[in-house]
């Protein structure tokens, strides 16, 4: 075959994160890749930044078993200003044509190495909530990544709130573009539970042990609940800096019998298959990945109303909505649907239809996949360039102004 007939390489697009788990980031990463290997026009990559050589994290090891090629980048925090001229020339010998950063540290790390190397970056504002445990180094990086994205070609937000706090900090709105969460539908099933309560009611929550994720408010609101009902259980999935005080929370309120945290799981799939009742009574997020997936095995949900939450979760529709640090309204949420499995049905029925239209890989992979192709100079899906690349024009004109 001749030169001209060979189809056109996949461009390779790493997806650049500091990871302690899967989370809400890793799963966006981690579906994304998926169907950017679905389609075919780009090629993903999984660059995790580790703290020395040879280090291996749980993305890396999921996203093995779906074929993602993955490659840890050494930036050791003691050692930021020589290691990263080696992370450079590393992403730069890897044929790496975008840097798609996710997170604070690979967002400030991402903008040097492309300033090295002139490759395309791009981020996605996940979430900024900067809680009272957070260390002064964290802020600080933080304080940076807020002002970098000023200079960034493109900065996607998960939500509507997301992309507003982007531009009350100064980035030009047409910078910005909302892209929402996704997930592949096909993985998931329906919860086994039944209209028949046989066992404990399985309460579930899925979300690092943060002031951000309010376990603390739900392990109150469990104590209350015990005072009415012998029979709920409550498991909390993940890791995080609160989870000595959660365990002393939980001693002080008697509750070793009723609540466990679990720890880092990797099989939430099959919890939520089992629970009867998921819960995040979230202080800020975007579009939590964790509830997308609760809702698509059937299971109803207890949100709080923050972050783009609410275009999924209509109170009384398609799950219960309550105040946020209001642990005896959650309680009341949690016994009212303990109680009732035909309220439980359909409210699950309701949020799993509403689920279908919006927040699938598919529709998350079609947005980011316009704006790679407008990042890289190429046309999009449609074979025109459209709005979004006369806005990241417009801005890369404004920036020699």
């Amino acid at each position: 075959m001749s030169a001209a007939g060979l189809a056109p390489a996949r461009r390779r697009i790493m997806h650049f994160i500091e990871s302690a788990g899967i989370y809400g980031a890793e799963s966006v990463i981690l579906n994304l890749s998926r169907e950017m290997q679905s389609d075919g026009t780009f090629e993903p990559v999984i660059g995790c930044i580790v703290q020395r050589a040879g280090e291996r994290v749980d993305l890396a090891n999921v996203g093995a078993t779906f074929g993602i090629e993955s490659h840890g980048i050494k930036i050791a925090n003691s050692r930021v200003l020589l290691d990263l001229p080696a992370a450079a020339k590393q992403i730069r010998a890897l044929g790496i044509d975008a840097i798609h950063c996710h997170g604070y540290k690979p967002a400030v790390f991402a903008y040097l190495i492309s300033r090295m190397t002139g490759v395309k970056i791009v981020a996605t504002c996940h979430l900024w909530f900067v809680d009272t445990y957070a260390p002064w180094k964290m802020r600080f990086m933080i304080a940076i990544e807020k002002f970098l994205y000023r200079r960034y070609p493109a900065v996607v937000a998960v939500s509507e709130h997301i992309q507003r706090t982007l531009i009350e900090n100064g980035v030009r709105r047409e910078r910005t573009r909302v892209i929402r969460n996704g997930i592949v539908l096909a993985d998931y099933k329906a919860s086994e539970s039944g209209d028949a309560q046989s066992g404990p009611v399985c309460i579930l929550n899925v979300a690092r042990l943060t002031q951000q994720k309010a376990q603390t408010d739900l392990i109150a609101a469990a104590a209350l609940v015990s005072a009415r009902l012998d029979n709920v259980k409550v498991l909390i999935v993940g890791e995080g800096e609160l989870r000595p005080d959660l365990e002393q929370q939980i001693v002080a309120s008697g509750l070793s019998d009723r609540v466990d945290l679990l720890g880092f799981r990797d099989d939430v799939g099959t919890l939520l298959a089992e629970s009867d009742i998921f819960v995040l009574p979230s202080l800020d997020e975007g579009m939590p990945i964790s509830l997308l997936e609760a809702v698509a095995c059937m299971v109803p949900v207890i949100v709080t109303a923050v972050g783009d939450i609410p275009k999924l979760i209509t109170d009384g529709e398609s799950g219960i909505v309550v105040n946020a640090q209001d642990p005896a309204m959650l309680a009341e949420a949690i016994w009212r649907l303990a109680t009732d499995a035909r309220l439980r049905r359909r409210l699950a029925e309701n949020a799993w239809h509403r689920l279908q239209h919006t927040f699938s890989s598919k529709h998350m992979f079609d947005a980011y996949a316009e704006v790679y192709a407008v990042l890289l100079g190429e046309p999009d899906r449609q074979g025109d360039r459209s709005t979004l690349a006369l806005s990241l024009s417009a801005g890369r004109r404004s920036d020699a102004d």
